[in-house]
């Protein structure tokens, strides 16, 4: 395989997704011990409580870790599966999958937090 038939655009959309599962994987299993306002997963819910900092560390971390490993999955599966091999189509979805696994972490982590924590 020559490197010029290797598609580095679509190759590179893998980027953001495997430090993305990375870092899941490094926080679930490191999650900061004591709040703060430089590492971990900061909303004013999580840092209201150390029980609150301690279960959104690991809660968001795992959503982390899951989504972008299912990201990766699916983009590589659009991959191999495109047709047309449209370098914009694929990009798009790339970019629509980081979206989602971002607001879709702070969302459910913020709902079980409001659940398991109260409003409060």
């Amino acid at each position: 395989m020559e490197i010029n038939s290797i598609p580095w655009a679509e190759i590179t959309i893998f980027l953001p997704l495997i430090i993305i599962a990375a870092t899941g994987y490094y926080f679930k299993n490191n999650p900061p011990k004591e709040i703060n306002k430089i590492t971990g997963y900061r909303t004013k819910r999580s840092m209201k409580s150390q029980e609150a900092w301690d279960f959104a560390q690991v809660y968001s971390s795992g959503l982390l870790l899951t989504w972008s490993l299912a990201g990766i999955v699916g983009l590589a599966l659009q991959l191999y599966n495109q047709k047309s091999r449209s370098p914009m189509t694929f990009t798009l979805t790339g970019i629509a999958v980081l979206l989602v696994i971002m607001a879709g972490t702070i969302y459910f982590t913020e709902k079980e937090l409001k659940k398991n924590f109260g409003e409060n």
